[in-house]
């Protein structure tokens, strides 16, 4: 993980074409202005972790499914 330090008004640029800026700092927050191309996709980390939550979930209820579905029946 690279750690960089900046102020506000300061930019980290990635890839050339993601650009983040610090655009507010307050007591424990860090407000971050973000310019990404739209086939970006851009999530909080805990709404990130909430989609992939539901992904596991329903992955595993269909193979849960299929499973009950293919059993063979005497």
């Amino acid at each position: 993980m690279l750690v960089v330090a900046r102020r506000k008004g300061q930019r980290i640029v990635l890839g050339g074409d993601i650009v983040i800026v610090v655009s507010e700092v307050g007591r424990g927050t860090v407000k971050l202005g973000i310019t990404a191309p739209a086939r970006c996709t851009i999530l909080r980390g805990e709404v990130h972790d909430a989609i992939e939550q539901a992904n596991r979930e329903a992955l595993s209820s269909t193979v849960e499914a299929l499973a009950l579905a293919t059993k063979p029946t005497r």
